[in-house]
């Protein structure tokens, strides 16, 4: 995350996937039951707020879009600054989650937020009621219409390609590939991204059922 900050998202991320394969190939096996994962409230408070940032960000201001965005980005670094392992959380510990709640949330929050902004940005379109060429031919026109909207928008897809590209060479949930392939260009990856993400506790416990 905070290399993301200083240089494309598409480029941290496909090093985030580079780390996590390199991590995946080196862990050992285990058939013994895990504790499930817990996240302190430093965590999920941070996140959750960060994405509400993103959810107002198209109805701010020129006065209030840069603080948004200091605010967005400065959260970013608030679970840094004070880290707890999660090894030493407990469940009943105060205001501790499951990580997995914490990843059906963002996947929730991040899943209406798509929803929102593919409908705004389908009914934006002049040319939205016509042809799929002419759709496609305005979605281009909007894509190169400024240099900010061109980075931006073109970070998303190289982040996108990558995204997909990783989880066709994961062994892990094998059987949702083909369906993460089709939903990643169409639904996010804001939104594939937390399922594929979400910690595997419940193979854990099939193993020792």
């Amino acid at each position: 995350m905070l290399l993301g900050q200083v240089v494309a998202i598409s480029v941290a991320s496909n090093l985030f996937y580079l780390a996590l394969t390199l991590s995946e190939s080196h862990s050992p096996s285990s058939k013994m039951k895990s504790p499930p994962y817990m996240a302190p409230p430093v965590l999920w408070i941070s996140v959750l707020i960060s994405l509400f940032t993103v959810a107002a960000t198209p109805f701010t201001t020129p006065r209030t879009f840069l603080p948004n965005l200091l605010v967005m980005h400065a959260l970013l670094v608030v679970p840094l600054v004070s880290f707890t392992r999660s090894s030493a959380l407990k469940q009943g510990s105060h205001l501790v989650i499951r990580l997995q709640t914490l990843y059906g949330l963002i996947l929730a929050l991040s899943f209406a937020m798509r929803l929102r902004t593919s409908f705004v940005a389908i009914t934006s379109l002049p040319d939205y009621n016509q042809s799929p060429q002419a759709f496609f031919f305005s979605a281009w026109e909007i894509l190169h219409s400024h240099p900010a909207q061109s980075s931006i928008g073109w970070d998303v897809i190289w982040t996108s390609i990558s995204f997909v590209i990783w989880i066709s060479t994961r062994p892990a949930k094998s059987v949702d590939v083909p369906y993460l392939l089709l939903a990643s260009p169409l639904a996010s990856v804001g939104v594939t991204a937390p399922y594929v993400l979400l910690p595997e506790e419940r193979d854990d416990e099939s193993k020792n059922s």
